[in-house]
């Protein structure tokens, strides 16, 4: 699994641009699961709840774009 590369391992691997971004990609996934629980344990409406994804979504998706580009 990719989670369980090392750092000497992904310096090693040719591949390993690919590995790094997929490493920050499954960090994204992550944050994005806990700032997810936070906004379920919050009494808001789907339509609040729905919204404020929405926005998490655009700004962590973003922000990888930029840290790959």
């Amino acid at each position: 699994m990719l989670l369980n590369y090392s750092k000497a391992e992904i310096e090693e691997d040719p591949q390993g641009l690919s590995v790094i971004i997929t490493l920050k990609i499954a960090a994204f996934w992550a944050l994005l699961s806990k700032k997810r629980q936070k906004i379920k344990t919050k009494k808001v409406n789907k339509f609040e709840r729905h919204h404020s994804l929405c926005l998490i979504y655009i700004q962590k998706i973003s922000s990888i774009s930029n840290m790959i580009l």
